[in-house]
């Protein structure tokens, strides 16, 4: 793997078919249990930096569909039922450079805040035009600029705090 210093796969299972089941219905349910943007948005960007991180090859872009589609289903997104519609490729897209900038960089800190960077400006730059050419609802529009500025930084920290296994579980 890229990064130097992850060291610990918080699933104990080797076998990827299975890392990939548990992690797209983990990542699945959290918009469902989860309303609040700042919350779910952390722990979804968490798993696809894991995903990034500890899956290997092309499987590791399944889940950037997942959570998007899930929060659709719960009808936990804001706005309109067609304004989710048009954005849903672009959150794919974005939960998917996401991935692709965290696996193709060395430097965590970096590819962090490059990864969040590129996911953002995808996400802001979609939502502006959708809103302006195509009557998406401006009540979009902080969900999808610099909230997720702030909810992939913060799964970032999460995913690093959990894979370096400082957050020990007591199960």
């Amino acid at each position: 793997m890229a990064f130097v210093g992850i060291e610990k796969d918080i699933f104990a299972e080797k076998h990827e078919t299975i890392k990939v089941f548990a992690l797209c219905f983990a990542i699945f349910l959290v918009p469902l249990l989860f309303s609040q943007q700042l919350i779910a948005g952390t722990l979804v960007n968490a798993m696809l930096i894991y995903s990034a991180l500890r899956i290997k090859g092309s499987w590791s872009y399944v889940p950037a569909v997942i959570p998007s589609v899930a929060a659709m289903l719960a009808g936990v997104l804001f706005g309109a039922a067609h304004a989710v519609l048009l954005m849903l490729p672009f959150i794919w897209l974005g939960n998917m450079s996401l991935i692709f900038v965290m696996k193709s960089m060395k430097d965590y800190a970096r590819s962090l805040a490059t990864a969040a960077a590129v996911k953002t400006a995808i996400l802001s730059v979609s939502v502006l035009a959708l809103a302006t050419f195509a009557g998406v609802p401006s009540a979009l529009i902080s969900s999808f600029t610099y909230l997720q500025l702030v909810t992939a930084i913060s799964g970032g920290i999460l995913a690093f705090v959990a894979m370096k296994g400082i957050i020990k579980r007591n199960v």
